[in-house]
């Protein structure tokens, strides 16, 4: 029996906009501007939906690459370039009104997977979670309208695949509009090779428990990513 055309408009609803990921792309699996991004100071746009704002000093590359943890293709290497001496680099995704207006009122949690490369010189990654009452922007440095930060958690890393979990221990504000989720590193002294960190599997969701990473299809997070963003390709 053929599948009645609202049958299918749900089903393609549930796929597209049912996720209990906000994140998306945490996976990092399009990467519309290109699988590798040279990120001066400043704001640069990297794998799709996620921005880096290095300090100054702090030249830093974002490349889509395939070490990952088991069941996943790709994650994020975040990479201060060889001789850098700056200190801090940004690495966010902010999140629509539209899609923070459910959380209000609710605790969240985050979870990842992540790893440190060989010269990784940083203590630790930081997670960081922002939330504001303003028009809804990325935060990258400039605080957030009446700023309240609901997470702030230091993560230690190894040269080995690990999740990571947060939970907040305050509520997402009834009144937020502005919602953005950063991790952060501290960088020291002057970047030898290979002063870098990987990441992938990046969730949040509501509640205190961190399930498993929702998975979706690479044409669901591409639709998703191109509504923000598309590369068109023009040939003869």
């Amino acid at each position: 029996m053929p599948i009645s055309k609202i049958e299918n408009s749900s089903i393609e609803d549930t796929a597209i906009h049912g996720a209990r990921n906000l994140i998306i792309n945490g996976a990092m699996q399009v990467a519309q501007r290109g699988t590798s991004v040279a990120a001066p100071p400043g704001i640069s746009y990297t794998l799709d939906r996620f921005i880096a704002r290095p300090n100054s000093s702090t030249a830093t590359t974002v490349t889509q690459v395939t070490d990952a943890p088991s069941g996943f293709q790709y994650s994020a290497r975040v990479t201060r370039d060889s001789g850098q001496t700056g200190t801090l680099t940004r690495f966010e995704t902010a999140f629509e009104t539209k899609d923070i207006i459910r959380l209000r009122g609710q605790r969240v949690t985050i979870s990842f997977y992540a790893k440190a490369g060989s010269g990784f010189t940083p203590s630790a990654l930081s997670v960081l979670l922002f939330e504001g009452n303003g028009t809804e922007r990325a935060r990258a440095i400039t605080s957030y309208d009446n700023e309240t930060t609901l997470a702030n958690s230091p993560k230690t890393l190894t040269t080995s695949w690990q999740r990571f979990t947060h939970t907040t221990t305050a509520e997402i504000a009834n009144d937020t509009t502005q919602l953005a989720l950063q991790f952060n590193v501290s960088w020291s002294g002057t970047a030898p090779a290979n002063d870098e960190y990987f990441i992938t599997g990046i969730q949040l969701e509501v509640g205190d428990v961190a399930t498993p990473f929702e998975h979706e299809s690479y044409a669901a997070t591409l639709q998703k990513c191109q509504r923000y963003f598309q590369k068109r390709v023009f040939t003869d």
